[in-house]
């Protein structure tokens, strides 16, 4: 590796500890930024390689460890740059085939992230099973403290504590859409300013190529039938439908851009698709449905296509 792309790599990982870091300032501003704390490895990963995002996440480490102490910096490589790397490497995988040079498809993005947002997720699973004393009390007064307005008007102590059973049950669904979110957000938004630029090492996959496979709807039924059962199968079950529900979310964005992939009004459409996406709730649920239906209606391989393979 050249010298400057180590120096560069190096110059990233302080930045993203750095981020990260923002978030101790207990302000609005500092929160922002501290989301963002993935965004210079994917910038560094997306435009050198693994390895630059692999120095990064090492030179974080390091800032992170010095700045506050040992276990932050442990903590925040694992659940900040290790992540962030391995995408990296993942969505830099490519191979020759029929001599073109075929990139590693959206469907195995989409699916790497997934897995990486499990794990995650099942940090948390603990917590959900067998909340210790302390836990139950920060998410009852978390409850306790809710403006009266988003608080049932009825709500005994009683039905408070099975409320916030109820809700940490889900807790590791609600952490793994979290990280999804900043995960895929930080790699849209680096590829898409190196793109601007011309600093991208591989074209930015197509959404109209992304078909999950066969197996990731048998995983998904299997974990909706774990989440009708009582006890632990319920509250993992309940959690992994809950994470795979994202899947079929994109698979419904898929056929979206497939239908419109030679529309003259696609940008504004696909707009207004987002936007629906994002203010209404009701649209996320029509392309979910939309997701699990597609491996029988097949309707975006009938607009784009066969999915390139994994």
């Amino acid at each position: 590796m050249p010298g400057r792309h180590l120096i560069f790599s190096i110059v990233a990982g302080a930045a993203a500890a750095a981020l990260t870091l923002s978030a101790l300032s207990m302000t609005l501003g500092g929160v922002v930024l501290s989301s963002l704390a993935q965004l210079p490895i994917f910038l560094i990963g997306l435009s050198i390689g693994a390895k630059a995002a692999a120095i990064a996440t090492a030179s974080s480490f390091a800032v992170a460890s010095l700045l506050v102490r040992l276990d932050f910096g442990f903590f925040f490589a694992l659940a900040v740059g290790v992540p962030a790397t391995i995408l990296v490497r993942q969505a830099l995988l490519s191979r020759h085939e029929d001599g073109a040079l075929k990139w590693y498809p959206p469907a195995g993005v989409l699916l790497v992230t997934l897995g990486l947002t499990v794990i995650i997720a099942a940090t948390a699973l603990p917590a959900a099973l067998s909340p210790d004393p302390a836990q139950f009390s920060r998410a009852r007064a978390v409850l306790d403290n809710l403006p009266a307005e988003l608080r049932p008007s009825d709500l005994t102590p009683e039905s408070a504590d099975r409320l916030v059973r109820f809700t940490l049950g889900f807790l590791p669904g609600f952490l793994g859409i979290g990280f999804f979110v900043l995960l895929a957000a930080n790699a849209a938004i680096a590829q898409a300013l190196l793109v601007r630029f011309g600093l991208n090492i591989r074209p930015t996959p197509n959404m109209s190529d992304l078909a999950l496979p066969g197996w990731f709807a048998t995983g998904a039924a299997i974990a909706g039938i774990g989440a009708l059962l009582p006890g632990v199968s319920g509250i993992v079950g309940s959690n992994l439908a809950l994470l795979c529900a994202i899947g079929f979310v994109f698979a419904g964005l898929a056929v979206i851009h497939a239908m419109l992939l030679n529309s003259g009004a696609r940008a504004p459409l696909l707009a207004v698709a987002y936007g629906a996406l994002f203010l209404f709730a009701p649209a996320i649920i029509v392309l979910m449905l939309l997701g699990i239906a597609e491996p029988w209606v097949r309707l975006r391989e009938r607009f784009a296509g066969p999915a390139p393979r994994l």
